[in-house]
Order: C-alpha cells, then structure tokens, then sequence
C-alpha cells in the first residue's frame, strides 16, 4: 500500500509538499524533525491536508508524480486544496478506485 500525501506549511501557508511512502505515520514525524531536507526543515512545522491510498505502486507515482508537475499544481490548488483545506472535489476522487482515480488525472 502506498499513500501520496499534501502537507502545507503551518508557519507558511502557501507552501506545500507533496510526497509518496508506504508508512505515513513514520514519514510524518521525519517531516516534523527534518534533517536532510533544505526545503522541509524550512517551512517546518508541517501540517497534513490530505492523503490518497493506492494499492498500486506504479498508480501512486504516476499520481505524485503528476502532483509535482506544473499542470498538477495547478490542479492541486484549483482542484483540491483551498484557503480551508481539502475541497468537494478531492472527497470525491478519494472515494474512486485506483483505476478510476488514474482515469480521473490522467485522461
């Protein structure tokens, strides 16, 4: 199983950072005491807006992958996050299957 995660910056609201692990919680508490990453350890503290769950490995960095390029930035904040958080339409693409949701991005 591997989650492709949003955290926004606490102290710097409009960065964010987008990443991809097969255990959450752990690289949660690694992003809350950075130590290898400049970009991390300086928009520290990090607060998680949403997570996606794939059960496919090659779905989730397709997806992440999309995240980071400029086109799924621009999705990421007209589409899925707001000045509150997750929008209506993110709910809804994290009730979609893995195929649906690669349909759903890439199609």
């Amino acid at each position: 199983m591997k989650y492709v995660y949003i955290l926004r910056s606490i102290l710097h609201p409009d960065k964010f950072y987008i990443g991809l692990t097969d255990n959450l919680e752990r690289r949660l508490k690694q992003h809350q005491n950075p130590s290898k990453s400049a970009y991390t350890r300086r928009f520290a503290p990090w607060r998680l807006e949403t997570h996606v769950c794939f059960t496919d490995d090659k779905v989730a960095a397709r997806f992440e992958t999309y995240l980071k390029s400029h086109s799924g930035r621009a999705f990421l904040k007209k589409r899925l996050i707001t000045g509150e958080g997750v929008t209506d339409s993110f709910k809804k693409a994290k009730s979609l299957s893995n195929n649906d949701l690669a349909f759903f991005i890439f199609y």
